[in-house]
């Protein structure tokens, strides 16, 4: 069988290490999202400024009471999340009844829900048809992506999915 899984590029931490000041983690990420990936690399010669000024924008929106939000509509308790290291978007991984997914939130300024309902319906058809795929689930109110306002004119977008098996693939040497 074909298996596809989505990789996603390695979110800013929204917590500053011990010792360090927010803005200076939050600087690091900035480094490490321009820095990481060749393909970040290259996108970021076109209106580096830009991109780095939205990112900030996001992370600054960004805040405890978003990730509640998304774990009131996908029905995730305290003590069932867990942070994961990525950028662009902030992730999770969750476990409800022996089942293992992840929540990714990602924010309008970077990607528009339109893109992102195409994505997870893609993934979802793709999976109808017999491909295995890391499939999208829906929310409690029985949306696959979830709109969050970020009450500054834009919106922070979750989407869940059940979680692939494998590695990371730096770890598998891909």
């Amino acid at each position: 069988p074909l298996n596809i899984a989505a990789v996603f590029s390695p979110p800013p931490q929204l917590m500053a290490k011990p010792g360090e000041t927010q803005s200076a983690k939050n600087a690091a990420d900035i480094k490490q999202l321009q820095e990481d990936l060749p393909q970040e690399q290259e996108d970021n010669k076109h209106q580096p400024e830009k991109k780095k000024k939205a990112l900030e924008s996001i992370i600054a929106r960004y805040n405890d009471s978003i990730l509640q939000e998304a774990m009131r509509r996908y029905g995730i308790a305290n003590h069932q999340i867990k942070p994961l290291d990525a950028f662009e978007s902030f992730i999770y991984e969750f476990e409800r009844e022996g089942s293992r997914y992840i929540l990714p939130i990602g924010h309008s300024l970077r990607k528009s829900a339109a893109p992102i309902h195409g994505e997870v319906d893609w993934i979802n058809t793709l999976a109808r048809g017999g491909v295995s795929v890391a499939r999208a689930i829906s929310s409690q109110n029985g949306e696959l992506v979830e709109v969050i306002d970020d009450k500054q004119g834009g919106q922070f977008l979750v989407t869940a999915f059940i979680k692939a098996k494998g590695q990371k693939p730096w770890e598998a040497g891909w």
